[in-house]
């Protein structure tokens, strides 16, 4: 469930800007207000490094163990859980497992109809470098999937990310982390934008996992239970700004 720990209104159709802070609710979204009882080095513990399987750019599959890429140089991938972009401009690209993208110089991703731009499952998905990432998608345009014990963590990590959520059927989410937290920090500027006539989430951390995921890990039998990671949102010397506009 996405239930808030505190009860802090979002105004709509207005901007938030925030440079540091960090939230800790069940279900996390942005709302300029609230604070977290952790220290900011204890949201992101060590956990199991686990490579991609597998990864998808652009509809194609690559899988582990042999090194991808296009020849242009736009992107490439190590077979493992090291991505690299540069100038890329093109579609989806997902995982499953752990994946760090690195960003230089200008890149976008556009999702097609009912797709995130860039999604890890049962992974944590990290973005870096001096670049720039352009990110539109319906709804989750950049997530990260856990089961409840490891996974799930998004982090931006210095570079500049622009997140539009033009809006899914039920709702809208520009950064989501489903049981992990979200962290932004040294220097990253992300701006999202989040539209959407149902449910609007700029930025949205949880403590629980889709169903879908806990059944295919150890949780079937907890589907619906709080996990015991996830639903932090954390902005260290970085820049987070989010607007939200619900029709």
């Amino acid at each position: 469930m996405r239930t808030q720990i505190h009860d802090n209104p979002i105004d709509h159709g207005h901007s938030c800007t925030l440079s540091h802070g960090t939230w800790r609710r069940v279900g996390a979204k942005l709302a300029c207000a609230g604070a977290c009882a952790l220290m900011a080095g204890q949201l992101l513990l060590p956990s199991v490094a686990l490579a991609a399987d597998w990864v998808n750019v652009g509809g194609t599959q690559y899988d582990a163990g042999t090194a991808a890429g296009d020849e242009a140089g736009t992107w490439s991938w190590d077979g493992a859980d090291d991505m690299k972009l540069n100038g890329y401009d093109g579609g989806s690209i997902g995982a499953k497992g752990n994946l760090t993208i690195g960003v230089t110089g200008t890149n976008t991703v556009t999702a097609d109809a009912g797709q995130s731009a860039i999604a890890v499952k049962n992974g944590n998905l990290a973005i870096a470098g001096d670049g720039a990432l352009n990110a539109t998608a319906q709804n989750d345009v950049i997530t990260a999937i856990g089961d409840g014990r490891t996974g799930g963590d998004v982090t931006i990590d210095g570079a500049d990310v622009n997140v539009t959520a033009t809006g899914g059927a039920y709702e809208s989410i520009g950064i989501h982390a489903a049981a992990g937290d979200i962290a932004i920090k040294n220097g990253a500027d992300v701006h999202v934008e989040a539209k959407s006539n149902a449910d609007v989430f700029a930025v949205l951390a949880e403590n629980v996992p889709p169903r879908h995921s806990a059944i295919e890990g150890a949780q079937a039998e907890e589907a619906d239970y709080s996990a015991k990671h996830g639903g932090c949102i954390m902005v260290d010397n970085a820049k987070l700004k989010a607007l939200l506009d619900q029709g």
